[in-house]
C-alpha cells in the first residue's frame, strides 16, 4: 500500500499509530522530504500557469519536468521562485514561495501549504503570521497595496 521506504520511516518515528492522518501530513520524519517534495510539486503547478498567464514561458511541460527559473520577467512582469526578499528593516520570514510584481501596480505574495483537512484553518493562520510583517514592511517600502494568497 505504501512505499517500503515510507513504512520504515514510520517504524521509527514511534507514533502510537500509523493512520492516514499522519502519514500523508502529521509525521515528524516525512516532514522534510516526502512533504516537502509534495508541497513543491504544487508550487510548481501554480507557478508554472502563473509564468504561462504572465507569457513568461512559452509552452507547458508536465508539473514533474518543471524547474522554475528563480527570476523570470519581461519588463512589466517578474516572477520570483522561493526567493528572499530584500526589505528595509530585518525580516526573519523573508522567503514565500512565489512572488508576482507587475510594474507600477499590484505585487502578489503566494505561500503554499499542503495540510491534512483538520489543519486547514490552522495551517493558514499560521501562513498569515509568519509573512505579516514582510506584508507590511512591502506595502511600507513601496506605498502600494499588495495581495496574500495562503494556499
Amino acid at each position: 500500500m505504501f512505499p517500503a521506504i515510507i513504512i520504515s520511516l514510520l517504524k521509527g518515528c514511534h507514533s502510537p499509530g500509523e493512520t492516514i492522518r499522519h502519514i500523508i501530513s502529521g509525521c515528524g520524519r516525512l516532514a522534510n522530504g516526502e512533504y516537502l517534495h509534495r508541497h513543491n510539486q504544487v508550487a510548481k503547478i501554480i507557478h508554472q500557469q502563473l509564468a504561462l498567464h504572465y507569457q513568461l514561458v512559452e509552452f507547458e511541460v508536465p508539473y514533474y519536468n518543471y524547474v522554475p527559473d528563480p527570476v523570470l520577467e519581461n519588463g512589466h512582469i517578474t516572477l520570483y521562485w522561493d526567493q528572499s526578499i530584500i526589505t528595509d528593516r530585518t525580516i526573519v520570514a523573508n522567503k514565500p514561495d512565489i512572488v508576482v510584481i507587475v510594474r507600477q501596480a499590484l505585487r502578489t505574495i503566494i505561500n503554499i501549504t499542503i495540510p491534512h483537512d483538520e489543519n486547514l484553518v490552522k495551517a493558514e493562520k499560521d501562513k498569515q503570521i509568519k509573512y505579516f510583517d514582510l506584508a507590511h514592511e512591502v506595502v511600507d517600502m513601496h506605498l502600494r497595496p499588495i495581495e496574500k494568497y495562503y494556499i
